[in-house]
């Protein structure tokens, strides 16, 4: 049986799975019984009326041994909250602070493919438009383009079917001095 998500569930559900992919580092090897081993660390200005939201991000990250993430909180349009969250041991010299940057790695995915769709909705994209025909790639000095980079569709991306295989090549995610260099 499958269960439909509305958007309020499924925002809910990326945005918690997104503190697993933008925490800087795992805390490993330290179980529950050792809680003394790690230190509980809050950086930012604290308004006490505002408690709710560290003490959710502690309940949150402790048990599942998160060790650092950052939250910003605004209300009509202003910033009201800004903080860093640091869970770890006293080996670690990490400390997070409100203005910490992270990767966000996959968690813009949603909110790309929720953009997509209303584009698709409203008329302006279509979803079996080329990628090529929308974009102008360009390859870099003395590279080929694919051969098949001009069948991808945006369908193709929205539903990681565009052809990359990491596997055979490499992650970029990883690359980003390279990639720059390179450009």
């Amino acid at each position: 049986m499958t269960k439909t998500l509305s958007r309020r569930e499924f925002l809910k559900l990326a945005g918690i799975s997104g503190l697993f992919l933008i925490a800087p580092k795992k805390i490993k090897g330290i179980d529950s019984r050792n809680e003394i081993a790690r230190e509980w660390l809050t950086t930012g200005h604290e308004f006490p009326e505002l408690a709710s939201f560290d003490n959710a991000m502690r309940d949150f990250m402790q048990p599942r041994n998160i060790s650092g993430g950052a939250l910003a909180v605004t209300r009509n349009s202003k910033l009201v909250l800004a903080r860093g969250y640091t869970y770890s041991d006293d080996n670690e010299d990490i400390v997070v602070e409100p203005l910490s940057r992270f990767r966000i790695a996959s968690l813009s995915k949603p909110f790309t493919a929720t953009a997509i769709m209303r584009l698709v909705q409203d008329g302006q994209l279509n979803l079996s438009a080329k990628l090529t025909d929308l974009l102008t790639l360009t390859p870099m000095e003395g590279e080929t383009p694919d051969p098949h980079l001009s069948d991808i569709t945006i369908l193709n991306l929205l539903q990681h079917l565009g052809g990359w295989d990491r596997g055979t090549t490499f992650d970029p995610m990883f690359y980003d001095a390279r990639i720059s260099d390179d450009m």
